[in-house]
């Protein structure tokens, strides 16, 4: 039984109705235990004794106590989030389930319940690019969980103190795992509602339940203003972005359902007048679509795919440009018709959002913590004994001393987290290039920038950790590089602006004086070298990889060659140092490898990025997409032309003559040499003929050489009959 528990069972009934100054008349009367005692009295030493502050530590007392003083704040909110997140998980069990009967099945028993219901998946994470953004707004609102998941605030924690040691380390996981799935049930319906086939019911759902959720944050709001001190503007900062991605997301399912109603009665009253004109003419359905505009093609032509495709058959246009718009373009080059996958928005947003909860939270409870700490230790009105004495002052100058040091850690610190942050950030932004850039080259087939490819089934188990694993990485390079500059900042105040400011020296000083006329020479040696070969040892002056003056070149490697195994111990150590550098503020680049080359599968969250991009590039390759699509367009035309020209009797497709076909299938080699001959690198990676195909075009050769044979052997056969005949014709029958 912990001490809150005791406490409540050592007051008399009726006791959660007393004020704050019956409490404390009870505990001036009151018989309590030693350990009561104890309890209330260091938390009443902190206090003078002002009565405002006393009656401010009762306050507390007894809202440690009963849980509430009677007034809503920051401390006291009318919801908690713990238990608004379980009030919801029943309506949003049920949301699930009402909406999987509008998902019909695709394989399992098509002919049971008219294959309903069916798997209501959340969202298109592969080949889908529409509602980015508020798919994108519905992730990020989650990003306030995945705060507490990471810091392991979880909201359904069991008491596991009962439980043997050796079972508690898995106990938690699966108190993790329940929390995980928790999160995902509560949060399901947003992203099912913008999905699910039945638009008109998921854009009414999802608006009331994401006014629900924004109610919750509106009242959280309420009770907690901005103005109403640090804890407040610390929930305005982290939780602004929450809030206008709510109110983006009751916006979308507002719009959404107002689209779905008009659609709704536009097709109700076309196919009204569709069948009366039916009923008036013979012309079929099956006839309006021969036309040219096919509906389905004319979508398709609007698409990115399909335009993306065109700027690559059509030579890049030069346009004037203005000289602001130029200086953006080195930076982020503008390439039309490319858009961004749901899934890396939705990744992109939620690690921008998750990063500035972290880092503000991070910052501000240190920051406290440190001023607390810099008035506990450092308060000037105590005066040690054995310095009353002194003439100069009431504190020594170790005190002095290291209220200075302290001081500059504290301040070093809201430096160094800020421009963590900033890092962050732009290292976020900058993964959207990355991102563009490998996607295109793959687009090319151009491998040579990626390891070597994996299993099937690894690249898809790899592409699901994407995500998480980016928020995750992005996470630990700000703590990372964060701690890391901090100790670098506080070192170099310590061990040199300091002791130049106060006139001692340091080892780092020492090194500094003892050594900076070698660092010098020795980079003026290396770029001698540099110089030196350039002009005196390669062929044009450094234009083409030849050597010239061979024996001046072999002498001097053999004279430097002991002096490079020197340098190479120094050049050891600041390896070590740059690797330790570009690790801590690329760590969160998952994009970018931190292995060495060949051990790239090594390196999970980079496995993870290729594994996504891989499979992404696969089913969304523009070319690959607009091919198949023309295909099957053109399939469509002709089946529709059959079934319009044709007689019922003679349904099939229209055959073409024997010289119609030769036409097409040499028409087709001569694309596909010139599209060979224009592409190189495709006919490396040419995909070889299928085994069945080739033993088809291998039988039907061999089958044609035995013919040939066949036919020679007849012909002969035939004349040697001839010549046969011919002779005993001459000689008379003899």
């Amino acid at each position: 039984m912990t001490l809150h528990d005791t406490v409540i069972d050592q007051l008399p009934p009726g006791a959660d109705e007393w004020t704050h100054e019956e409490l404390r008349d009870y505990y001036n009367e009151a018989n309590l235990t030693e350990d009561q005692r104890d309890y209330f009295m260091d938390y009443f030493s902190a206090y003078d004794s002002d009565d405002a502050q006393s009656d401010e530590f009762w306050k507390f007392t007894q809202s440690w106590i009963f849980g509430s003083t009677g007034e809503y704040g920051c401390d006291n909110p009318r919801f908690n989030f713990i238990d608004y997140l379980a009030w919801n998980l029943a309506p949003a069990f049920w949301i699930i389930v009402f909406l999987s009967f509008w998902q019909p099945r695709k394989r399992m028993c098509p002919g049971c319940c008219g294959k309903r219901p069916g798997i209501a998946f959340p969202v298109n994470l592969v080949d889908a690019y529409d509602d980015r953004l508020p798919f994108a707004c519905a992730f990020a609102v989650t990003s306030t969980c995945i705060l507490d998941l990471f810091t392991g605030s979880f909201y359904y924690q069991p008491d596991v103190s009962d439980i043997p040691s050796m079972l508690s380390g898995t106990i938690q996981v699966l108190i993790c795992f329940v929390n995980v799935i928790e999160v995902c049930i509560v949060y399901y319906p947003l992203l099912l509602c913008l999905s699910t086939p039945a638009s008109l019911l998921g854009n009414l759902i999802g608006f009331f339940y994401t006014a629900n959720w924004l109610f919750f944050y509106i009242i959280r709001f309420v009770d907690c203003p901005v103005d109403s001190g640090p804890v407040g503007d610390l929930y305005a900062e982290i939780l602004g972005p929450v809030y206008a991605c709510y109110v983006i997301l009751l916006v979308r399912f507002a719009w959404g359902f107002f689209k779905d109603v008009q659609l709704w009665y536009h097709s109700y009253k076309e196919t009204k007048t569709m069948k009366v004109v039916l009923s008036r003419s013979s012309i079929t359905p099956i006839a309006d679509m021969m036309e040219d505009n096919d509906p389905i093609f004319c979508a398709f032509t609007k698409s990115h795919y399909y335009k993306y495709v065109l700027t690559l058959l059509h030579k890049p246009k030069e346009e004037d440009v203005g000289k602001c718009r130029k200086y953006i373009s080195k930076i982020y080059k503008n390439i039309p018709h490319f858009r961004y996958s749901t899934r890396f928005i939705c990744t992109f947003v939620l690690s921008v959002l998750t990063l500035h909860q972290v880092g503000i939270l991070y910052t501000y409870a240190v920051k406290e913590a440190l001023d607390e700490l810099f008035k506990t230790l450092f308060n000037d009105t105590y005066i040690p004994e054995e310095d009353l004495s002194r003439p100069d002052g009431n504190i020594t100058d170790d005190y002095n001393y290291a209220k200075e040091l302290f001081q500059v850690a504290s301040d070093s610190f809201y430096v160094t987290s800020w421009i963590s942050y900033t890092i962050g950030m732009l290292s976020l932004v900058h993964s959207l290039v990355v991102y563009r850039r490998n996607s295109r080259l793959l687009y090319k087939g151009d491998r040579s920038s990626f390891p070597q490819e994996f299993s099937n089934p690894s690249i898809v188990v790899a592409s699901m950790r994407y995500s998480g694993y980016q928020i995750g990485y992005t996470l630990w390079e700000f703590l990372i590089f964060q701690i890391t500059a901090w100790a670098f900042v506080f070192l170099v105040f310590f061990t040199i602006i300091l002791p130049i400011r106060d006139g001692y020296d340091t080892i780092v000083l020492t090194l500094m004086r003892d050594y900076w006329l070698t660092l010098v020479i020795g980079y003026a040696f290396f770029y001698g070298q540099v110089f030196a070969i350039k002009y005196c040892c390669l062929q044009e002056k450094g234009k083409v990889l030849g050597l010239d003056n061979r024996r001046w070149f072999h002498v001097a490697t053999y004279t430097l060659f002991f002096f490079h195994v020197i340098t190479g111990l120094v050049s050891c150590l600041l390896r070590i140092i740059k690797s330790v550098i570009f690790g801590a503020i690329f760590i969160g680049r998952i994009d970018r490898c931190v292995l060495m080359r060949g051990f790239e599968l090594w390196d999970s969250g980079y496995k993870a990025y290729f594994g996504f991009l891989n499979l992404e590039v696969s089913h969304t390759h523009p070319v690959l997409v607009t091919f198949c699509h023309l295909l099957w367009s053109s399939t469509r035309s002709k089946r529709w032309e059959s079934i319009v020209s044709k007689d019922e009797t003679n349904y099939g497709a229209v055959r073409l003559s024997s010289t119609q076909s030769r036409s097409k299938v040499a028409r087709n080699r001569w694309f596909v040499a010139i599209t060979l001959m224009r592409n190189q690198h495709v006919f490396v990676n040419r995909a070889a003929l299928l085994p069945e195909l080739e033993r088809i075009r291998n039988d039907k050769k061999d089958e044609k050489k035995s013919k040939e044979k066949s036919m020679v052997s007849t012909a002969n056969d035939v004349l040697d009959s001839v010549a046969t005949a011919t002779v005993i014709a001459m000689t008379g029958g003899d």
